[in-house]
């Protein structure tokens, strides 16, 4: 009797063979390698986003000293400035609040003016209108006094105690006089005290020639400016 061998079936032909399992510390570095690659991409797109806003941050600081410095290019063809002194600059959004504190100084400004501080004076400029609202000291709120107006004094007689007499009499006149400069004039002997106003403000000028017994003048010629000083007060015989 032949025996012959069965045929494999089809199923057995086709049944999938058993794959290998992959080693556990083998999978345990691919997942470690898959969560340094995502750590290793937060961190670079949280660097770059930084990096992006500091970008724009000094972006917009260029932009703001850019539109400074045609401000103040502006306004100085219409009003001397001080130099060599960089202001503080703002643009005015709540003129109330500033009114609340400072309802003279601020009474024509309005929002959108530039407010302008240098160390010895104040200015509201309209830089739409190219126009100058107001030049002066600003009071601080909460300060009873102004903040110092710079003034010089130059004499022009031979009688030095004139000096201290006139520094006195500003003094007493007003609580916010800061003389910085005294010194001879260079013309001796002026028939009257001359008030000379330094910055464009001849609002107080009145005022303060009064105080002194002067007058109110322009600069006389052969005279100098005095750095950093608002008022030039030169004493003269009367």
């Amino acid at each position: 009797m032949k025996i012959f061998k069965p045929k494999e079936s089809v199923t057995s032909k086709i049944l999938p063979k058993k794959k290998k399992n992959m080693p556990k510390a083998l999978k345990i570095v691919l997942v470690l390698i898959i969560i340094i690659g995502v750590c290793a991409l937060i961190l670079w797109q949280t660097g770059y986003l930084q990096a992006f806003k500091m970008a724009l941050q000094i972006q917009k600081q260029q932009q703001v000293a850019a539109e400074d410095a045609k401000v103040l290019k502006q306004l100085g063809k219409i009003m001397a400035l001080p130099e060599d002194v960089q202001p503080t600059m703002a643009i005015i959004t709540d003129i109330d609040a500033l009114r609340e504190g400072q309802p003279d100084f601020f009474a024509e400004a309005k929002n959108e003016d530039r407010l302008i501080l240098y160390p010895t004076m104040a200015i509201v400029y309209d830089y739409k209108a190219n126009k100058i609202i107001k030049v002066g000291p600003v009071q601080f709120t909460g300060d009873p006094d102004f903040q110092a107006v710079p003034f010089a004094i130059y004499n022009s007689l031979r009688d030095s105690d004139r000096t201290e007499e006139i520094e006195n009499k500003l003094k007493s006149a007003f609580n916010n006089v800061n003389v910085i400069v005294k010194e001879t004039a260079a013309k001796y002997d002026y028939p009257q005290t001359l008030v000379i106003d330094l910055i464009g403000n001849e609002q107080e000028l009145a005022r303060i020639a009064e105080a002194v017994g002067g007058v109110a003048s322009s600069l006389p010629e052969g005279e100098t400016a005095p750095e950093g000083a608002a008022v030039l007060v030169i004493i003269g015989r009367e």
